[in-house]
């Protein structure tokens, strides 16, 4: 009837800490564990094995968020004397391989300076229609690699043009911190629109049903969730997660068991039930109020029907088939 999940984490934490600050928000996911690894039954419940680790740039792409107006004009691209593109400054993070898996070594940033133009050749052509010269084409050489030229002349069946070699200048940084001080626009703050007030949680399953809402710069899982999610994971056919699943991994925060959050951790949830009863108490009860909430929405009933279903089980609530 549930199962806890990586991907509800976020969610997980502004239901038991709503109204956090983006700030808050992000130091609450980083003290989390979600893993990769397979833990032992007899490991301990906060262990956790070849952890993935929430940082802080990942907190505007969980929330969904768009770029920002500044960064979209920053990542426009220019031309050069030729009028050849110039393409705008991208960044990338190059991983290693350690211990615990996969960790940043650093941080790149690739900016395309100018185009260098080689000597002038003849390319054949199947067809001249809208080829002028002054523009730039792409031909796919022998290896399957797209190679621009730039053209001077066309004639019936073949171009006179250069062949353009884009000139491109990497930088390389140790730290975020140090990309930022020469590139402040990959900043999260600068590349994402954090003033957006409302929206979806950006994961696989059911993702656009969990909601979040931002008031006063401070974050909250709205309302609305409750109105959209299922009963659980595997309750209705098209695959969402839904409230047990969210009390659960909410449970498995607080209580600190990583292990319940790392692959195959559904295997140790009847243990981690039985050894946190105060966790299966609050789970039982996540089970019961969303089953019966659906029942009622499904079945039509009022309030004063609900509240009677809800306080007396055993009365036989009557309610005609919709």
């Amino acid at each position: 009837m549930g199962f806890p999940y990586h991907e509800l984490i976020p969610a997980a934490v502004l239901l038991d800490n709503p109204g956090l600050t983006k700030e808050e928000f992000s130091r609450k996911l980083q003290a989390t564990h979600y893993s990769l690894g397979v833990a032992s039954r007899s490991a301990s419940w906060d262990s956790y094995t070849e952890s993935e680790s929430f940082t802080p740039e990942e907190l505007p792409i969980i929330l969904g968020l768009s770029y920002s107006s500044a960064f979209t004009e920053f990542q426009k691209p220019r031309r050069d004397v030729n009028g050849i593109f110039l393409h705008p400054p991208t960044m990338r993070i190059v991983f290693q391989n350690t211990d615990k898996g996969l960790a940043a070594e650093r941080y790149e940033v690739t900016t395309h300076v100018a185009n260098a133009l080689g000597e002038m050749e003849q390319k054949s052509i199947s067809s001249r229609r809208n080829i002028r010269a002054g523009e730039a084409i792409t031909f796919i050489n022998a290896y399957l690699e797209d190679v621009d030229y730039l053209v001077s002349s066309v004639a019936r069946k073949s171009i006179q043009g250069q062949r353009i070699t884009p000139q491109l200048h990497t930088e390389s940084f140790a730290t975020f911190e140090d990309l930022y001080r020469v590139w402040p626009q990959f900043k999260p703050e600068s590349m994402y629109d954090f003033s957006t007030t409302q929206g979806k949680f950006n994961f696989v399953f059911g993702g656009g049903n969990f909601i979040w809402k931002q008031v006063d710069g401070k974050f909250y899982l709205d309302q609305s969730t409750f109105d959209r999610i299922p009963a659980g994971f595997l309750v209705n056919e098209d695959l969402n997660l839904g409230y047990a699943d969210l009390i659960l991994t909410a449970e498995a925060i607080r209580q600190s068991a990583w292990k319940l959050l790392s692959y195959r951790g559904l295997f140790y949830l009847r243990d981690f039930l039985t050894a946190f009863p105060d966790s299966r108490a609050r789970y039982e009860r996540a089970v019961w109020d969303s089953h019966t909430s659906l029942f009622a929405k499904r079945k039509g009933m009022t309030n004063t029907e609900f509240l009677r279903m809800r306080l007396f089980p055993l009365s036989g609530v009557s309610v005609e088939e919709k």
